[in-house]
């Protein structure tokens, strides 16, 4: 029983020895020619070694990294020739100003920040004459502010009173003491029979529905003669006719 058991056929025997030679060759072939391929890594020959003495060298110049040690890679052995690495220990440069920005330079760094001086003025100034360069040089007003008190006053045609300020969000009340309206510039009037929708709707105090009833009260029943036509309509209450009054015009 045992013999049929490992009873083997001619053409077995001749694919079993085939088989047996296959494998003792390529085990001689791993272990006998140089430069072998060992693995996912190729193991480094005495010309590799030489070419990347060259390529890296001690005197080899490395930026700067972090202040951890650069470990060298561990050394491989090849038909009796030895590498090492030549990596040299790198240390973080004290001599380097660190930033935190990385965009910054050192240009950028050395210029001086700009600031403007600010100076209470000797008398308050007209509200609407002044620039917004003379308004940024008083006090609580930035460039910020010192622009839409400027925007403001176009929109509006010229204040007519300090008070109108306390409508531009967040800006301080303490601001006003700065200014003084006065007549020397006079108030830019808004022509209502002449002005379109658009127009009518881009000044502060008018909102869409008056800037509407005002262009069809005028195509239906022609030119307003004056305020007392607009408080015929509920869009219109005493409140807003009276914060009208100086800037509509009737022409």
């Amino acid at each position: 029983m045992p013999k049929d058991i490992f009873y083997f056929s001619k053409p077995d025997r001749t694919a079993t020895v085939i088989l047996l030679a296959i494998i003792i060759g390529t085990t001689v072939l791993r272990y006998n020619i140089p430069g072998r391929i060992t693995g996912p890594e190729q193991e480094l020959t005495g010309d590799t070694v030489n070419s990347v003495s060259q390529t890296v060298s001690a005197d080899t110049v490395l930026p700067p990294l972090s202040g951890d040690t650069v470990k060298p890679p561990s050394t491989r052995r090849n038909s009796g020739t030895q590498y090492r690495s030549s990596f040299t220990t790198v240390q973080r440069r004290s001599d380097v100003p660190v930033s935190a920005n990385p965009d910054e330079t050192s240009e950028n760094r050395d210029t001086p920040v700009k600031y403007v001086r600010k100076k209470r003025p000797d008398a308050p100034v007209d509200l609407n004459s002044i620039d917004s360069v003379s308004l940024v040089k008083l006090p609580g007003i930035g460039p910020w502010f010192a622009l839409r008190i400027v925007e403001y006053r176009d929109r509006l045609g010229g204040y007519c009173s300090v008070r109108q300020l306390a409508e531009i969000d967040g800006l301080p009340d303490s601001v006003m003491q700065w200014f003084v309206v006065t007549d020397t510039v006079p108030i830019r009037k808004l022509q209502v029979n002449h002005s379109s929708l658009s127009e009518l709707r881009r000044h502060p105090y008018i909102n869409f529905y008056q800037a509407r009833v005002i262009v069809e009260l005028i195509r239906q029943h022609g030119p307003i003669k004056g305020p007392d036509r607009l408080s015929l309509f509920d869009e219109f209450n005493g409140q807003d006719l009276e914060r009208l009054e100086p800037y509509l015009g009737y022409d």
